[in-house]
């Protein structure tokens, strides 16, 4: 790029103000309501299912709730950064164990802990609901240790970070037989009996992940994983909204965790390994990662799947059939419904559909002053470019013998221009001319190796996002 290039058009032009809308809004409103509701009819449904059976049934519900938190968990980061994670049940294990170690009864301990048990948990013990609360602090805590990690990567890089956690977690669980028991496990873990306490994980962690999906850091999450680019240029930060989503994902899983050990009564290193973490992961895509209703209804829909695909393996009379004895039949249904949503949709059989739309136009009606004034402020019609903050004369862009050198190859060299506030600049040239390098040196995607970029006469420079 050569020659100083001349504004091909100059106008003065209206500049809207932005608005920042409350994260409890029309739209977050409904999608808490509609969730909470789709949620009230599956349990509706599953308590019925359970009546009129005995008690693996309850048991079925009960992992049905607990499984289900734990997708919502992953959709959460998954879901909105668009970041794969292997890892997450990686901290639903450290949570279970921090649980367990804090809550089985003393006279056990005694009995399933050796004397070598580190940091004197064999004398310790601590209600089961305030050791879960404990617990999820834990696992948040490592969440955001490994976050730091994960949220400056993407791709393959990040996907094998978590990867790695959930395999040194299971080590660990393995090995260190003075703390875990190793493959022995843990038992004797006081039981939470009924589905009263798993339903409640289940609306906390819809409350949660509505709430998040609809914050600040929710709606930059959203944006870095629709284009991480372009949200950079914007004034994003990928860092911070992809460590949050990683920390809340992360203690939504735990508690998820937690629920299904408490429901069980009993630990081991597997629980929570490889196997489990593909089942969770087939549940989020079969219904679709980028909803919480998408989550949960792939959670239902695979569970009554392998369920039912169970007992037609069990070789049954069914409808007046004798079916065969199929070893492996859940796992060969699992690996269908995958591939086949793979195949015909991959966005997950309800895509981007939340249960939020199917009642909003109701809750839009809703007096303000019923949900202390749901929606926020209502927009401005527009403003002149001193209403988005551009003072009079301020703004003023100057280039400055701007270029950059890959290698030996230049592909900008010596250009300056001059952009006054409140006008419009055309970058015109041939293809391979250069204008999108300057503006991605603009931006701060590329760093000049020559000239200055400054903005009211003080030099910009720094990562994208800083300068926008």
């Amino acid at each position: 790029m050569g020659p100083t290039p001349s504004p091909e058009m100059s106008t003065s032009r209206e500049v809207s103000t932005p608005i920042r809308g409350r994260w409890f809004g029309v739209d977050a409103v409904s999608s808490l309501i509609g969730n909470l509701l789709l949620l009230a009819a599956i349990v509706g449904v599953g308590l019925l299912y359970a009546s009129v059976g005995g008690s693996s049934r309850d048991a079925l519900i009960v992992t049905l709730l607990t499984n289900m938190v734990m997708v919502i968990g992953f959709h959460v980061f998954v879901g909105n950064t668009g970041v794969l994670s292997f890892g997450h049940l990686g901290l639903a294990s450290i949570a279970a164990y921090v649980m367990a170690l804090l809550s089985i009864p003393l006279a056990r301990k005694s009995v399933i802990l050796t004397a070598k048990t580190p940091f004197g948990l064999r004398e310790v013990y601590v209600d089961p609901r305030v050791a879960s609360v404990i617990a999820i602090v834990v696992a948040a805590a490592v969440a955001a240790l490994i976050g730091l990690v994960v949220a400056r990567t993407s791709g393959l890089a990040a996907t094998m970070i978590t990867l790695a956690l959930l395999f040194v977690v299971l080590q660990v669980a393995n090995n260190w037989k003075d703390l875990t028991n190793g493959t022995g496990g843990l038992s004797s873990i006081p039981r939470l009996a009924g589905t009263q306490w798993p339903i409640f994980g289940t609306v906390m962690a819809i409350g949660v992940a509505v709430w998040f999906r609809h914050s600040r850091s929710g709606r930059m999450a959203v944006a870095t994983r629709e284009d991480e680019l372009a949200a950079s240029a914007m004034g994003i930060d990928v860092f911070r909204p992809r460590l949050t989503a990683f920390v809340v994902s992360g203690a939504i899983v735990a508690l998820g965790g937690i629920l299904q050990t408490q429901a069980l009564g009993s630990l081991g290193p597997r629980q929570f390994a490889f196997e489990p973490t593909i089942l969770i992961l087939a549940m989020l895509v079969v219904g679709g990662m980028r909803t919480v209703t998408g989550a949960m209804v792939g959670t239902v829909l695979v569970t009554v799947g392998k369920e039912f695909t169970r007992f037609l393996g069990d070789g049954p009379q069914f409808l007046g059939f004798r079916w065969p004895k199929v070893d492996g039949f859940p796992d060969l249904f699992l690996a269908a419904a995958l591939l086949a949503v793979l195949l015909v949709r991959s966005s997950g059989l309800l895509g981007a559909f939340d249960a939020g739309k199917l009642v909003r136009g109701w809750v839009a009606r809703l007096p303000r002053s019923s949900l202390g004034g749901i929606g926020g402020a209502a927009p401005s019609a527009g403003g002149t470019a001193g209403d988005s903050g551009f003072a009079a004369g301020g703004g003023r862009l100057e280039v400055t013998d701007l270029g950059v050198t890959f290698g030996g190859f230049t592909a900008v060299d010596g250009v300056s221009f001059t952009v006054a506030p409140g006008t419009i600049h055309g970058l015109i040239g041939p293809n391979g001319a250069g204008k999108t390098t300057v503006v991605n040196l603009l931006t701060g995607i590329y760093q000049p190796t020559q000239g200055r970029v400054a903005l009211d006469g003080i030099e910009v420079h720094g990562a994208s996002h800083l300068r926008a």
